[in-house]
């Protein structure tokens, strides 16, 4: 009898250690908004003091890196290390009430494949 369960998978790596960030450090470093938003104050103090306890480097570029590959996107912020908020259009379009998103909800994103950036690449 074949099993036609479908098989639960866990959320990434990086999705859960940014929910971790999230949740245990200070809100003017990193911060959660109820509507999906990720707000990062202070990049400098992220990549020289909070990265290199939950991952392997302390690079924030690498960090807006993972963020782009599970659809976060910047909205506001110029420049390398100034302070800047990351929306994801899956959360916003999913929240369609009063902004009040646990910080699980990020959980669910998916990771972009390689297509999807070439598709995009592709349209630019």
């Amino acid at each position: 009898m074949a099993s036609t369960a479908k098989r639960k998978t866990s959320p990434a790596s990086f999705l859960l250690k940014l929910r971790e960030v999230l949740a245990r450090e200070d809100p003017a470093v990193i911060s959660w908004d109820g509507d999906g938003k990720i707000t990062i104050g202070d990049p400098k103090r992220l990549g020289d003091e909070v990265l290199t306890r939950y991952f392997r480097h302390g690079n924030f570029s690498s960090f807006q890196r993972q963020l782009n590959y599970f659809g976060y996107y910047k909205v506001q912020g110029k420049g390398r290390l100034s302070a800047c908020v990351y929306t994801n259009d899956a959360l916003a379009a999913a929240e369609g009430g009063p902004p009040d998103l646990p910080v699980d909800a990020l959980l669910a994103l998916k990771r972009k494949s390689s297509r999807e950036g070439a598709a995009a690449a592709a349209a630019a």
